[in-house]
């Protein structure tokens, strides 16, 4: 397990796509150099951009808590 700001974070694990309902479009702003890791971490992976992105956002909000 990886430490992340005093938390203990299990591994995110890339698993083909469980999402067949409809979808909505969101668009965002993200820095460059983050969009490359982004790509090559999809490239590796053999998904999509978009699929790594919805497997991260689950994986966040399964993993999140709020500090006070």
């Amino acid at each position: 397990k990886k430490r992340s700001k005093g938390a203990v974070m299990d591994k995110l694990i890339i698993k083909p796509s469980k999402y067949t309902s409809p979808t909505s479009v969101v668009s965002i702003r993200i820095p460059k150099d983050l969009l490359t890791q982004l790509d090559s971490i999809s490239s590796s992976a053999k998904i999509s951009r978009n699929e790594l992105i919805l497997t991260m956002l689950e994986y966040s909000i399964e993993h999140i808590e709020i500090a006070d």
